[in-house]
């Protein structure tokens, strides 16, 4: 909360995606490389930083469900209730997205059309 929430920046702050890699790098560090491969193909395949981040924020939850459960149940809950936050606090780029405007790499997506 107060990453995304800062009581000294005016309450705006980041996404919480960092503070998630941290936590998630004490908790869980066996989550940290299937999160960044997520991310990262979504990007790749998207350009869009904001899906990408959301995408891996949700394959969170899953790899924990198909891999742990039922001995990590407080990490699933965790990682869960941690892509909902994540989710919420993009909402801003999900507009974007779904209006077209959001800022897109296109340097970053390697499978993409090449223009004439």
């Amino acid at each position: 909360v107060g990453h995304v929430w800062p009581v000294w920046h005016g309450f705006r702050g980041g996404k919480g995606a960092a503070t998630l890699l941290g936590t998630l790098a004490v908790l869980a560090p066996w989550l940290l490389l299937p999160l960044v491969l997520v991310w990262a193909w979504v990007l790749v395949m998207s350009g869009y930083v904001g899906l990408a981040t959301m995408s891996a924020s949700i394959a969170a939850p899953i790899a924990v469900a198909l891999t742990r459960l039922p001995h990590d149940q407080p990490v699933f809950i965790y990682c869960a209730l941690l892509s909902l936050y994540i989710i919420y606090s993009h909402r801003s780029n999900i507009s974007r997205m779904r209006a077209g405007t959001e800022h897109r790499n296109d340097r970053l997506m390697l499978f993409r059309k090449k223009r004439d």
